[in-house]
């Protein structure tokens, strides 16, 4: 669900790291703490959807990453904003959050 956010760490490292003042060190190692994050939880994931199924682990996943973004979203300025809203925008109702 979170695979949007991948390609917005490819495509904007210099704006995202000059607008809140990272070094390119701190912004690779969030990038990396993130992998590591999706590693740890994609076993969890698939056994979910194998015993649950894809409707059920998806929509739990929408609700919860939905909110939590909503709540991150509202401390949030600038182009990550801006690139998280236009994600959104452009998918429609099936947006990940």
């Amino acid at each position: 669900m979170g695979l949007g956010f991948t390609y917005l760490f490819d495509t904007y490292p210099r704006e995202i790291t000059a607008e809140f003042g990272w070094t390119r060190a701190s912004f690779s190692a969030a990038h990396a703490s993130r992998l590591v994050a999706l590693a740890l939880a994609s076993p969890l994931a698939g056994w979910a959807t194998e015993r649950l199924g894809p409707r059920a682990v998806l929509g739990t996943g929408l609700v919860v990453l939905g909110t939590v973004g909503l709540a991150f979203l509202r401390r949030e300025t600038g182009v990550v904003q801006e690139s998280r809203l236009a994600r959104r925008a452009s998918a429609g109702p099936t947006a990940p959050q």
